[in-house]
C-alpha cells in the first residue's frame, strides 16, 4: 500500500522512518502546530516523536494507516507530515496534515496532498476521505477547499485545547468527487 515515492512538481513523499525524529522535532519548536493541532505536545521531544514514528510504523504494516513525510526534491528538507488512519470496513478515512511554519503558504500542503490522496483513494480502495481543523485554522480549511472538500458540519465548542472550547469544522470528500482521471476538481465558488 506504501509508495517508493509519490513525486509532485516539488516534492516527493515517502513513508516516514526513525531517522525523520530530528527533522521533526525541529519543525515543530516554535509551537505553531501544536497550537492548531490539539493533542500535539509542546514541546515535542524526540523520545516522544520516536514513539509515534513507531507506532506509525505499524499502521502502515497493518495496512491502517499510510504516514507520509513530505519532503523538498531539491534539498531533500523534510518539512511536514501527511497521515491517512482507514476504516477498511466502511471504505473510508480521515486525513491529518502539517507544515513546518517556514513552509506555509507556498501551496506545498495542497501540492502533496494531491498527489497523496489520489494514490490513498487507489491504493486502499476507499470510497470516503475526511479530514477536520480548529474552525481558528484557516489555513487548513483553506487547503480542504483547494482539494475539492466539501465542508459538511461544525462541532461546536467540541475540542477543550489552550484553556478554551473551541469549534471542529469537517470537511469530506467522495471518491466519485476526485475526478475521472484521478485528479481533482476544486469545487469552484458561485
Amino acid at each position: 500500500m506504501a509508495p517508493k515515492h509519490l513525486k509532485t512538481k516539488r516534492l516527493y513523499l515517502r513513508d516516514i522512518a526513525q531517522s525523520d525524529a530530528d527533522q521533526i522535532e525541529q519543525l515543530m519548536t516554535d509551537g505553531s502546530v501544536a497550537h492548531a493541532a490539539p493533542g500535539t505536545p509542546h514541546p515535542y521531544t524526540c523520545d516522544e516523536i520516536l514513539q509515534r514514528i513507531t507506532d506509525n510504523l505499524k499502521d502502515i504494516e497493518k495496512k491502517t494507516g499510510s504516514h507520509l513525510a513530505i519532503c523538498l526534491q531539491s534539498t531533500d528538507q523534510l518539512i511536514g507530515l501527511a497521515n491517512l488512519t482507514v476504516t477498511a470496513h466502511h471504505r473510508h478515512a480521515e486525513i491529518g496534515f502539517w507544515l513546518g511554519s517556514d513552509y506555509r503558504n507556498q501551496g506545498y500542503m495542497t501540492e502533496a496532498l494531491n498527489a497523496a490522496i489520489d494514490h490513498w483513494f487507489n491504493a486502499y480502495n476507499l470510497n470516503r476521505i475526511t479530514a477536520h481543523h480548529l474552525a481558528l485554522n484557516t489555513a487548513s480549511s483553506h487547503v480542504m477547499q483547494k482539494l475539492g472538500m466539501t465542508q459538511e458540519g461544525i462541532f461546536r465548542n467540541h475540542i477543550f485545547h489552550n484553556n478554551q472550547y473551541h469549534d471542529i469544522v469537517w470537511y469530506g470528500l467522495l471518491k466519485s468527487e476526485w475526478g475521472k482521471h484521478g485528479r481533482n476538481q476544486p469545487n469552484q465558488p458561485n
